[in-house]
């Protein structure tokens, strides 16, 4: 519902809860935590790498920061990428995150609500930069090699589920792929 966000983050709140770990959507939290992690975050942020992609007139996404060189099969990938809202929202925002071999093959992917729904976007305030920090958890079946990690904005509307439109043709006539950066997957360490 519109008002979910607000409520699990209430929750949080009355009962001092922070974000302690996270997994892909998988979150830890503990009570009274003396250093816990900023999954999403509000502020004056400028990413590494800059893309300005406006989707719907609603919600730009500002770019990112650059990705580790290197991730373990079964680790994380941890990445922070930057989102503003612009208009009035009438959505809910997905991001779909893809692994593309050196092949131009797809290997893995992932669509999941932006900010974990603890902060839809409809929640935020027009004008405000928001950065989320995600913990890509490499699937076991991804074997090592060089791998582009790129991400597809979706809209949910109803009970429907598509492609957000981006207002740039050129990110059109590519269905929406952003390439957020290339890195290698190892084996994990023993």
């Amino acid at each position: 519902t519109r008002k979910g966000g607000a409520r699990v983050r209430r929750l949080f709140t009355t009962n001092r809860l922070d974000f302690v770990d996270a997994a892909g959507d998988t979150v830890l939290l503990l009570r009274d935590v003396k250093e816990p992690i900023k999954l999403y975050e509000t502020g004056d942020f400028t990413p590494e790498r800059v893309f300005r992609e406006v989707y719907n007139g609603q919600l730009t996404f500002l770019g990112s920061d650059s990705i580790p060189t290197s991730a373990e099969v079964g680790g994380k990938l941890p990445f922070c990428t930057y989102w503003r809202r612009v208009g009035r929202i009438d959505r809910y925002y997905l991001t779909e995150f893809t692994l593309v071999d050196e092949h131009g093959r797809a290997v893995a992917q992932l669509r999941r609500y932006l900010c974990y729904t603890f902060y839809p976007v409809h929640d935020w305030r027009v004008g405000d930069t928001v950065r989320e920090t995600y913990n890509l958890v490499i699937p076991t079946n991804v074997k090592p090699g060089s791998y582009a990690l790129c991400l597809r904005v979706l809209e949910a509307k109803g009970r429907k589920l598509r492609e957000a439109r981006p207002e740039n043709p050129e990110l059109l006539k590519r269905k929406g792929i952003i390439r957020l950066g290339r890195f290698e997957v190892v084996s994990p360490a023993r």
